[in-house]
């Protein structure tokens, strides 16, 4: 019933191509907005994209991922 689902290995890969894809194609950075592709700080994801927004990302390792309040102002 669920041959064609996608393993957790096969959905990491997705996760990382859908981030490569966005950020060549699109100049749009994902880093720290979804679970999946945590920020190791805030000052990562504005050293990534300096017009980020203060508000709620990811940060985070593979390991151990929250949520977290960025002040960017």
């Amino acid at each position: 019933m669920y041959d064609n689902c996608p393993s957790i290995e096969e959905k990491g890969n997705l996760t990382a191509d859908i981030y490569n894809f966005l950020s060549s194609n699109f100049n749009v950075s994902v880093l720290g907005l979804i679970k999946q592709i945590p920020a190791e700080s805030c000052g990562a994801i504005h050293q990534n994209n300096p017009l980020s927004k203060s508000g709620l990302y990811w940060i985070g390792t593979d390991s151990e991922v929250q949520q977290q309040i960025c002040h960017f102002e």
